[in-house]
């Protein structure tokens, strides 16, 4: 297997809590012998966001990109590339009562365009090898509440 590429990440603060993020690669995974991509292996990745954070709010939102890949050996199922967006809110609620000092809470979407696309291959089916497929999961949500003990 040859693994190349690059990759690239940075966080820039603009002022007042407010940063942007950015990262990406650009990728070649290959077989040495065959030359062909290795399974499930993206071309290229990329990240760009939003963040937040000052006085005891933290907010993001993050898309991510993962380019063309194969699921499969001999590059017979191609996978199309495909987009996520993940958003999240966090507050310090010490700033609402000093008694609840080293108390937060998160609300985290994940997924927000809800993109189920196929993500990787899972393997084959036991009895006729037919490929079987992981997909993006769809939308989902978590409320946190944290506490430092």
């Amino acid at each position: 297997m040859t693994y190349e590429g690059i990759e690239t990440e940075d966080t820039y603060l603009i002022g007042g809590g407010f940063s942007i993020y950015a990262s990406g690669s650009l990728n070649s995974a290959k077989d040495r012998a065959t030359h062909q991509w290795i399974a499930n292996a993206p071309d290229y990745t990329a990240s760009l966001g939003a963040i937040y954070n000052n006085d005891g709010l933290y907010a993001s939102l993050i898309g991510q990109w993962i380019g063309d890949r194969y699921g499969d050996v001999g590059q017979t199922q191609y996978l199309q590339p495909f987009f996520t967006l993940d958003g999240a809110v966090s507050y310090d609620l010490m700033h609402i009562n000093d008694q609840l000092k080293d108390v937060t809470l998160t609300v985290q979407v994940n997924n927000l365009t809800n993109v189920t696309k196929i993500m990787n291959l899972a393997g084959y089916t036991v009895q006729d090898g037919t490929p079987l497929y992981w997909t993006v999961p769809g939308r989902s949500v978590f409320v946190t509440l944290s506490a430092k003990l």
